[in-house]
């Protein structure tokens, strides 16, 4: 079996847009680093990719989430009071 390695590296926007996109679509509320998994997961670098990779797993966490400090829930904050 061979293995290639392979980092995508996100930017905040990126990993933000992951967050919201899993609490959006899942229902569920993660911390950045599953932010930058799902980023990654849906970027246009991996689809540009061999296309055998169409199965792509992300392991998701959220125990270090502070939903005062969640940047979607920031924004919307400002938005509604600033």
């Amino acid at each position: 079996m061979y293995t290639d390695v392979c980092f995508l590296f996100q930017t905040d926007d990126e990993i933000m847009k992951g967050m919201r996109f899993a609490f959006e679509r899942m229902k569920l509320v993660v911390e950045a680093a599953s932010g930058a998994g799902i980023a990654a997961a849906m970027s246009e670098r991996l689809r540009q990719m061999d296309a055998a990779l169409r199965h792509v797993g992300v392991i998701l966490c959220g125990g270090n989430t502070d939903i005062d400090r969640l940047p979607c829930y920031l924004i919307l904050i400002r938005q509604l009071y600033y």
